[in-house]
């Protein structure tokens, strides 16, 4: 079942990315909250900022499909696993 590996190679990469983009919001974050809303960079900040969050959010939801779909994979897998070593032969 080779789309398990992948699926979750898929999902590591992901979480690294998600963590990339988590890191950057908080610090576009921090740097508005520090900002005087006053400064011609705020709105800037708060731009940039903006534009980062759909990426995230799309990402985010990418990657709980893929964990769900994984854990299916897992749990078929599993199942399949368990039929075969629950069936024993018998003599006669």
């Amino acid at each position: 079942m080779k789309l398990i590996p992948n699926l979750k190679n898929k999902i590591t990469e992901n979480n690294v990315t998600i963590a990339g983009l988590k890191a950057g919001l908080d610090a576009k974050k921090a740097q508005i909250e520090a900002t005087p809303t006053s400064n011609p960079n705020y709105n800037v900040y708060v731009n940039e900022h903006n534009a980062l969050i759909p990426e995230y959010n799309n990402l985010v939801e990418t990657n709980r499909f893929n964990v769900t779909t994984y854990n299916g994979g897992v749990q078929a897998f599993n199942a399949c696993i368990g039929a075969a070593g629950s069936t024993s032969a018998t003599t006669h």
